[in-house]
């Protein structure tokens, strides 16, 4: 059996991004992630939401294992795979990849949904990034008991998260937010309110 091939994902500090659409402007929080080789070379470059699920989510979607974390590195792990073993997966994984394109474009089709139609994940992220502007220490937030509901472009999520205070102390609070998608599930404006427990 081969080696393991190790590396490791850097999370670079989230950076406000301004999307303008249909005359309006709306700010967004991305993380840049840097996946590199033990050596240090460079493999790959990944974009995610400032919010630790999507940028594991996104790590996972490139094709690595996350071993730990140490402050804003992951250490990866991928699992060689014989010539054969990729043809395999690739032969299986592309049918799997049609299907699922057939059947979605079907129920898409049969819904008149559009395929970048904001769902309650996009609302969740969303609120994430709002509520989390609202902290003092944003990075330490753990999000609990969130539910969404909202159609189309509309929508409002609910729920509690505990982060840091000014002093150190992690102190809990119930929040609530509305979004509105301007462009997609890409572009959004929203409120957010805290209240602490």
């Amino acid at each position: 059996m081969a080696d393991k091939v190790n590396h490791r994902a850097i999370v670079a500090p989230a950076t406000e991004k301004l999307v303008e659409a249909n005359g309006s402007q709306s700010l967004i929080r991305l993380r840049k992630i840097q996946i590199q080789t033990d050596a240090g070379k460079d493999v790959r470059e990944l974009e995610a939401a400032d919010n630790h699920e999507d940028i594991e989510s996104k790590i996972r979607a490139a094709g690595f294992t996350i071993d730990r974390w140490e402050g804003d590195t992951a250490f990866l792990a991928q699992a060689p795979m014989s010539a054969s073993g990729k043809v395999a997966m690739g032969c299986i994984w592309g049918a799997v990849a049609a299907f699922v394109l057939l059947l979605g474009g079907c129920v898409a089709f049969m819904n008149g949904a559009s395929d970048d139609e904001p769902e309650n994940y996009d609302a969740r992220v969303a609120c994430q990034t709002l509520v989390k502007g609202k902290l003092k220490a944003p990075s330490t937030a753990k999000f609990s008991n969130e539910s969404e509901s909202g159609a189309g472009s509309s929508w409002t999520a609910s729920g509690t998260v505990e982060a840091q205070n000014s002093f150190g102390g992690t102190v809990g609070h119930t929040y609530r937010c509305t979004v509105h998608f301007t462009d997609g599930d890409d572009a959004y404006t929203g409120t957010a309110t805290i209240q602490q427990r």
